[in-house]
């Protein structure tokens, strides 16, 4: 590839990192513009080893501890069970690094959770807890 082109890459590589300063600077790391920007970076990164002739090496995955918690909406699967059934249900949202979290943090919040959460099987009432209203529905509706 042409040294012009190169050049270039440095050039817009130099720009996302200045942007990134900034979004660091005035505490914004934990926002998906600093996220996108991560990305665009590790995508020209990967343009200059190829541009240069090196070999691409592949990058770790970023750590969650980067991004912060997440809040997750918590929803029951449906059932069908001795002649009883019921449909999914949203149960509530919680806060944390995984799924798992967001459910302990739901059962520190609400009572009526907490009795019937199994942590180690992620059930309610041993129906199983999903992250998402589709999921839940996929069985039983």
């Amino acid at each position: 590839m042409s040294k012009e082109l190169i050049q270039e890459f440095h050039r817009e590589k130099s720009y996302i990192e200045d942007l990134m300063s900034f979004e660091e600077r005035n505490g914004r790391k934990n926002n998906a513009y600093y996220a996108y920007l991560k990305g665009a970076r590790t995508t020209i990164l990967r343009a200059i080893r190829i541009a240069e002739g090196k070999p691409v090496v592949r990058q770790k995955p970023v750590e969650k501890e980067q991004y912060g918690p997440k809040t997750w909406s918590i929803w029951r699967e449906g059932f069908k069970a001795t002649g009883i059934n019921g449909k999914a249900s949203l149960l509530g949202w919680g806060t944390g690094e995984t799924f798992k979290d967001a459910c302990d943090d739901l059962a520190r919040k609400d009572q009526t959770f907490r009795d019937f959460y199994d942590p180690d099987r992620l059930t309610y009432w041993g129906c199983r807890l999903h992250d998402n209203e589709h999921k839940a529905r996929a069985k039983f509706g």
